[in-house]
């Protein structure tokens, strides 16, 4: 998959630093991105380019190196890059009304931040135990 891994493609595209992604999670990165990767329309890929790319990145095995819940070593990426994974992560949870995985990722992120930025992750993840995901969402976003 040349697309995966022209220059310029870090962290998350790194060999070993594949599988667990779903297909929902991976048409959304493309479609509507966050971080730093570009958006993609479907004028510069189209629908079934994305597909194929889908069932490729869906078809990845979890590193040799992964921890119990599948995450490869990310002592090696910019600990920016990890926190928009983690926060990517968390809010794809949330969409697909998966409140286990987006808490899983929120504590990551806890883990990693401090002051206003920590208060805000602590509260989305009261909300998305509650059960107000669109709470959550908003929260996570800001």
């Amino acid at each position: 998959m040349r697309l995966l891994s022209r220059p310029g493609r870090r962290g998350w595209h790194r060999p070993g630093h594949g599988g667990g992604h779903k297909a929902e999670q991976v048409i959304r990165q493309v479609r509507a991105p966050l971080g730093a990767m570009p958006l993609f329309s479907t004028a510069q890929l189209s629908d079934e380019s994305l597909d194929a790319i889908v069932e490729f990145v869906v078809g990845l095995e979890p590193a040799d190196h992964a921890d119990t819940h599948g995450h490869a070593d990310d002592s090696t990426l910019d600990p920016r890059d990890v926190l928009v994974g983690h926060h990517w992560m968390a809010l794809s949870a949330i969409q697909a009304d998966n409140a286990e995985e987006a808490i899983h990722h929120i504590n990551h992120i806890i883990d990693q931040v401090t002051g206003q930025h920590m208060s805000q992750m602590e509260e989305a993840k009261v909300e998305t135990t509650r059960g107000n995901l669109h709470a959550a969402i908003h929260i996570i976003e800001n």
